[in-house]
């Protein structure tokens, strides 16, 4: 799959990610929870989409021990699907480390908060639709059975983490070029306050 990336120079502003995200895959999902199509904490949003770009539901199932949400997204055997981030900050770029199967995306080895990532600047979105093979091309995330996926058919694999998707997110140093939200959609676009709306990015 053609995709071209090239390295920039940046450094975090702070050691520890703003936020982690771990979303897990199963062909076996809960039933009678909260289902999502995206994640937001604060100004990053997460998705998982297909090969069409629609983002898959999310099941949202609150773990009692700890007050935390885990996340599930169905897995469909054979199907290609990709990561989504967008960044809603205005000034804030960051740095999203992110892996598959334990494994990082941009390096194939074993997923490290201390490696790099892909960089989403501010009041834009990034989409990773698979393993980095080299500067020009990815190979495509597929929904795999254990035996089949590339975490079993890697030297730096573990089956152990097969079905986990994780993304860290780091803040940048430096102020980001002051750029326009994305515009949202609107029910009732011509019943504003009476001023022109602010400008957003379409």
């Amino acid at each position: 799959m053609h995709s071209t990336v090239q390295g920039v120079s940046a450094e975090r502003a702070w050691r520890d990610p703003a936020e982690m995200i771990v979303i897990s895959y199963s062909t076996n999902v809960p039933s009678g929870y909260d289902r999502v199509y995206s994640i937001r904490i604060n100004e990053l949003e997460y998705a998982i989409r297909d090969g069409n770009f629609n983002s898959l539901p999310i099941t949202r199932v609150y773990d009692s021990s700890n007050n935390e949400p885990r996340y599930i997204v169905h897995a469909r055997v054979g199907m290609n699907y990709q990561l989504y981030v967008r960044n809603y900050s205005r000034n804030t770029n960051y740095e999203i480390v992110a892996t598959v199967d334990g494994l990082d995306v941009l390096n194939g080895k074993q997923g490290s908060l201390n490696n790099n990532g892909y960089i989403v600047n501010a009041g834009d979105s990034l989409a990773i639709k698979g393993f980095r093979k080299d500067k020009h091309t990815e190979a495509a995330f597929q929904f795999a059975n254990v035996v089949d996926s590339y975490a079993a058919n890697s030297a730096q694999g573990d089956v152990r983490n097969t079905g986990v998707i994780g993304f860290a997110a780091f803040e940048l140093q430096g102020p980001a070029q002051n750029a326009l939200p994305p515009c949202s959609g609107q029910a009732f676009p011509a019943d504003n306050n009476g001023y022109a709306p602010p400008p957003c990015r379409k």
